[in-house]
């Protein structure tokens, strides 16, 4: 179609979210209005071939049920306009939309990021609305946490979700430098305090919990840190320094074989990383 002549395949704008399964990695590419479609190595594939143009998809989470894989993806617009869609994938990335209706109490503000548990459930950072969301594939609202209550931090902004292997949720204040972490139905456990290291970070971006450690992408004179649940820093990372120029990274989940993906968002790439946090490579 004539949407795909518009840029160059592999070449990304923006790219905000992402989501992986067994072979693939899908990024949602935010300026050109795809998502564009990567094998593990960050060698492009195709693009999802929606039978429905997307508008600025930021978020997306790949969903396998039974024999059929879901696509769940954000479209961050302006103002209240956001929208939450759902699309059916088959072979050769064709992605097919499905109707669900969405839930009349979600009215997504600036949605920054969205994850999927494996027992399909979904959570949204519905950021400026100062809420995690956790919302079933039949587009409704099962429960919601509201971080201004959760918080001391009246003007708290939650960019970014990761869902634990165990189902536990997790999320940042940006600007306070501190991690929540919520049960599978966001009841509140605990708060993770780094505003001691404000020298050295600024805001936390993004997170990835894994059940040992926690990884933070930060700003500030490390972007890069590994913690784990006490709130000590058990190894910190300078990505100009060590070789990685990022800017503005604002998502990192894990990849097959141990490696990691960032998604670098002003470099206008994604980037893998091995365990050892050295640059494997990116796309394009």
């Amino acid at each position: 179609s004539n949407f795909e002549d518009k840029f160059i395949k592999g070449s990304l704008s923006r790219p905000s979210g992402f989501s992986n399964d067994e072979k693939y990695i899908y990024i949602a590419d935010r300026s050109n209005g795809v998502i564009q479609v990567f094998n593990k190595n960050l060698e492009f594939l195709d693009i999802l071939k929606t039978n429905k143009s997307l508008n600025r998809p930021s978020s997306l989470s790949i969903i396998n049920i039974k024999h059929k894989k879901i696509a769940a993806i954000i479209e961050r617009k302006e103002g209240s306009n956001s929208a939450l869609r759902f699309f059916n994938l088959s072979a050769n990335f064709e992605a097919e939309e499905f109707s669900v209706n969405i839930d009349e109490n979600i009215s997504l503000n600036d949605p920054q990021d969205m994850e999927a548990s494996s027992s399909s459930m979904l959570y949204i950072a519905d950021t400026l609305n100062r809420k995690i969301l956790k919302v079933g594939l039949d587009g409704q609202l099962i429960n919601q946490a509201d971080m201004t209550e959760i918080s001391s931090n009246k003007r708290i902004l939650s960019k970014c979700i990761s869902v634990r292997e165990d189902g536990e949720v997790f999320t940042s204040d940006f600007e306070k430098c501190k991690i929540l972490h919520f049960d599978n139905d966001l009841s509140f456990i605990q708060e993770i305090d780094f505003s001691n290291a404000s020298r050295e970070i600024r805001v936390i971006r993004s997170v990835f919990a894994t059940m040992g450690y926690l990884i933070l992408l930060t700003r500030g004179k490390y972007q890069f840190l590994k913690v784990d649940y006490e709130g000590n820093i058990i190894q910190k990372l300078n990505f100009q320094e060590s070789g990685i120029p990022l800017n503005h990274p604002v998502k990192i989940i894990s990849n097959t074989e141990g490696s990691y993906l960032i998604a670098d968002k002003e470099n206008d790439r994604v980037i893998k990383i091995d365990r050892d946090f050295k640059f494997v490579c990116s796309t394009p």
